[in-house]
């Protein structure tokens, strides 16, 4: 494959971009840690040419139906009535697991109705090549808007700016929410290399691919601390991603307080 490091420029603005037609259908990635303003940024996108699929919000929406109905959540401390202030239930492995199914009913509908998308969830490893694939594979332009991290405080800032407008916490304290910033900041940059662009780039693979993402969670420096954490064949999936990580355009942004 030709190289295609380069990140191209742009003529445009975003929000030019959003407010575009298009001959083909567009998918937005957005590549960021918590408190980087993602869903901020595309909050103009309007309705009647976009559908944002935000795990945020099918997060607090769940929550909110099971707390109308009186439905108890399955957590590490049994069955409890739902709290949305409380990240250990947010965050659960019950609803975590809803989320990531109801992520992917929204994105095969959207998909089969050749809808543009804005995929509104961290992106942050090879996880995202997968639903880049599936767009591809449906003749869709793939676009990535990246929001470069920035110190651990600002990000922790703007959760808790988002936390007092209602918005999701990440930890009960902020100790533990910088500790996963920390965390989630390091996969960024850990995959950061990964990312191309090419506008011409079309390819895509059939292939079934069997990762524990989980393992990321903790997230590693750089890919070379990666792949000594990881056996031949997780190392050989992770390699193998990396030659469809490429976006047909790539937006950077600069994150700020908010």
């Amino acid at each position: 494959m030709k190289n295609t490091k380069k990140i191209w420029p742009v003529s445009f603005t975003l929000d030019q971009y959003l407010k575009g037609s298009f001959e083909q259908p567009q998918i937005i990635f957005t590549i960021g840690i918590p408190g980087s303003g993602k869903s901020y940024s595309l909050r103009e996108a309007s309705a009647e040419i976009w559908t944002v699929i935000n795990s945020d919000q099918l997060r607090l929406e769940k929550i909110k139906k099971m707390k109308e109905a009186g439905e108890r959540l399955r957590t590490s401390e049994g069955l409890v009535l739902v709290d949305e202030k409380n990240p250990r239930h947010v965050f659960s492995a019950e609803l975590r697991a809803w989320v990531y199914a109801e992520v992917d009913r929204l994105l095969t509908e959207c998909l089969f109705k050749k809808r543009n998308i804005i995929f509104d969830v961290t992106n942050l490893t090879l996880q995202r090549v997968l639903a880049m694939n599936r767009a591809r594979q449906q003749g869709y332009e793939i676009i990535g808007v990246m929001f470069e991290p920035q110190e651990t405080a600002v990000h922790s800032l703007n959760v808790q700016a988002r936390v007092d407008r209602g918005g999701l916490d990440l930890a009960a304290d902020k100790s533990s929410r910088d500790e996963i910033i920390d965390s989630l900041r390091r996969n960024y940059f850990c995959f950061l290399e990964s990312i191309k662009e090419d506008r011409e780039f079309k390819r895509s693979f059939n292939d079934t691919i069997s990762f524990d993402w989980q393992k990321l969670k903790v997230g590693y420096k750089d890919f070379s601390e990666l792949k000594q954490s990881l056996s031949s064949q997780d190392l050989e999936t992770l390699e193998f991603l990396q030659n469809y990580d490429v976006f047909n355009r790539i937006f950077k942004l600069t994150v700020g307080e908010y």
